[in-house]
């Protein structure tokens, strides 16, 4: 692209992996703390909600989408363990795969009454596929590091738990950080849903919080997202017609829950080049920035 010496200006290229709809979020730029947290929440609530089982589409069937293994379709990957299982072993009597409450139903009760009719009990970025040992032994816990090392049967795993917090292997810390997060900002105690937060410290049944955000917004860091973790906000987004933001914009996470001051939208120019180098009045050239 052409530019006058009297009419500079300089194109600027984001890269986005996630298939992000023009648009999509819209009414966010500038915004910090609780006015972005209210601004996300209103354009992620509300979703398409599918049944949690059910002869027909069901987050089963979605599930088996969202985490297919990339080098096996058939299969679906585990959160705890990382193996890959088949897709069609759904339960399978509990030899099979388990779906986790990454926020624990339990904590913000959206599985009393007909859970089944529960936004937050059915929506799928709050689900993943899981051995169900680990998954009833990670229970309602809040996640925070250390304890003893989990076995899957009688094989190590990578995660490490105690009575009262589960620690999941490293590769997924940033993808349940993510999750529970988003849960955070999705569920604001609307239309009879639960207010869902997140807090320092350890939480107890059946009050609606879970921790620790400490250790989560560490995670968020240390693990940002990959092409797995994308691939299924887009494949979500496909079904239920929200998107997890903090996949999309992991900087939001600072704008909302960073206790000191922020700058929104800091613009940083990297590889910038002209072309030619010695300009003369009168003349075009290109510049060229990341």
């Amino acid at each position: 692209m052409k530019y006058s010496i009297g009419l500079f200006s300089t194109m600027l290229c984001f890269v986005v992996s996630s298939q992000v709809p023009s648009g999509y979020y819209n009414g966010t730029d500038g915004l910090t703390g609780i006015d972005l947290k209210t601004a996300l929440n209103s354009i992620i609530k509300n979703h398409i909600e599918f049944p949690y089982t059910s002869s027909s589409t069901d987050v089963w069937d979605i599930l088996k989408e969202t985490d297919k293994d990339p080098n096996n379709p058939n299969n679906v990957i585990l959160l705890y363990s990382g193996w890959s299982k088949n897709g069609n072993q759904e339960f399978n009597g509990g030899n099979g795969w388990n779906r986790e409450h990454v926020w624990p139903k339990s904590h913000g009760e959206f599985d009393n009454g007909d859970p089944f009719e529960e936004p937050a009990y059915t929506d799928a970025h709050n689900l993943k596929p899981v051995d169900s040992s680990i998954n009833t032994l990670r229970g309602e816990k809040d996640f925070v590091e250390g304890g003893d090392v989990v076995l899957n049967g009688n094989i190590e795993t990578s995660c490490y738990s105690t009575s009262s917090t589960f620690e999941p292997r490293d590769e997924v810390k940033g993808d349940i950080a993510r999750i529970i997060l988003y849960m955070d900002v999705r569920y604001e105690g609307d239309a009879g849903e639960a207010n869902l937060v997140v807090v320092d410290g350890l939480t107890t049944y059946p009050y609606p919080q879970l921790g620790d955000k400490s250790t989560l917004l560490q995670w968020h860091e240390q693990d940002p997202p990959d092409a797995f973790e994308k691939r299924r906000n887009d494949v979500i987004f496909k079904w239920q017609g929200n998107r997890n933001p903090f996949i999309d914009y992991p900087e939001f996470v600072n704008y909302i829950y960073d206790e000191d001051e922020v700058i929104v939208n800091p613009i940083q120019f990297t590889s910038v080049s002209i072309n030619p180098e010695n300009i003369e009045g009168g003349s075009s050239f290109t510049i060229s920035a990341n």
